[in-house]
């Protein structure tokens, strides 16, 4: 610290550092990409997307539930492995994978709380088919440095897929979800989840197998409330130092 700086007063001193402090974040965030929501995504896995209609309480998410569907005599349900559905993400394979194994745990776990796990198709059993299609990670010593500084983290994690249910023997579609959960707007995790290069993602992922399964049992437009509990679950099955 210079000797004009030493002059000034420990207050004046402190609101220097945390403008500083701000606009480097804030550089730093606009050379990162980190501010820009994202969106639902439209890469062809889906059978379809003209059914597609926003969420009534997700405006940003597109979803679809058959008309008149009745669910009550399937008894059992499958989950396909979780592709990356992606261009120009830039992960690298483990933490793909990662991602996708999460997301797969995540619709497991929520779907098996209503029905019985299967590894095949069969008459009755749902077929769940599910896609990472974005990815956004937030930066852990950004968010440190500002929240330190102005209290407010500068880069957001946020995940997106695309999934849909369909009957696993006529492949008859039954509900399908465009999904998309940007950490800033969710608030996925709380404060520790700024701190977090891919937690915001993970829960965002939750949220949306836990919405999915909304819309195809008929439980509200919008996200289950067992998304909190869905993410324990997840997360208990499996040594944390599996997910990045």
């Amino acid at each position: 610290m210079n000797a004009i700086t030493q002059s000034f007063s420990p207050r004046v001193r402190s609101t220097i550092a945390a403008q500083v402090v701000r606009a480097a974040t804030a550089g730093a965030c606009l050379l990162l990409g980190a501010c820009a929501s994202l969106k639902p995504t439209h890469t062809g896995f889906l059978q379809d997307y003209d059914s597609m209609h926003p969420s009534e309480t997700q405006s940003d998410e597109g979803a679809f539930r058959k008309s008149g569907l009745d669910v009550s005599h399937y008894h059992a349900f499958m989950v396909e492995p979780v592709v990356f559905e992606s261009a120009g993400q830039g992960l690298d394979p483990a933490t793909a994978d990662s991602l996708k194994a999460y997301y797969q745990d995540a619709l497991r776990t929520v779907f098996a709380k209503r029905l019985q796990q299967v590894d095949a198709p069969g008459p009755d059993v749902l077929s769940v088919r599910a896609a990472v299609t974005g990815v956004r990670q937030a930066h852990p010593v950004v968010n440190a440095l500002a929240m330190a500084a102005v209290f407010v983290p500068v880069t957001e994690g946020a995940a997106s897929s695309e999934a849909e249910v369909v009957d696993s023997v006529s492949g008859e579609r039954l509900a399908a979800l465009q999904g998309v959960t940007n950490g800033g707007r969710a608030f996925l995790g709380g404060p520790v989840g700024y701190l977090e290069t891919y937690g915001q993602a993970r829960r965002a992922l939750t949220r949306q197998a836990d919405h999915l399964a909304s819309v195809l049992f008929g439980e509200g437009k919008g996200p289950s409330p067992l998304s909190s509990t869905t993410a324990a679950l997840v997360n208990a099955s499996h040594d944390g130092s599996a997910y990045p």
